[in-house]
């Protein structure tokens, strides 16, 4: 999960939240936990690329992403990281991907 999943849902979760939520990759920073350069290589497909367009075909992986997305959005650090991950995770299992 955390080598071959995570990164790709960091990607799709900046992704959201920069072009549907207008933020600055400094604010998504906050919001993941993570730097600001990771979220620019996120966003520029330098990192976590891999799996991106596996996951985009799973319709309940995009809409999980945009359901955290607005959440972060509406609450910030409400869920930790590792919620969000393991909603993502019980997504994947479902889905038969993990």
């Amino acid at each position: 999960m955390v080598s071959k999943y995570l990164p790709a849902i960091r990607v799709l979760l900046s992704m959201e939240l920069s072009q549907k939520h207008g933020l600055t990759e400094q604010r998504i920073a906050e919001l993941l936990g993570t730097t600001k350069a990771a979220v620019s290589q996120y966003l520029s497909s330098k990192r976590g690329a891999a799996k991106v367009r596996e996951l985009l075909k799973i319709a309940a992986v995009r809409e999980e992403i945009s359901k955290i997305a607005d959440e972060l959005v509406k609450s910030p650090f409400e869920d930790s990281c590792a919620d969000i991950i393991c909603r993502l995770c019980l997504v994947l299992r479902r889905e038969r991907k993990i």
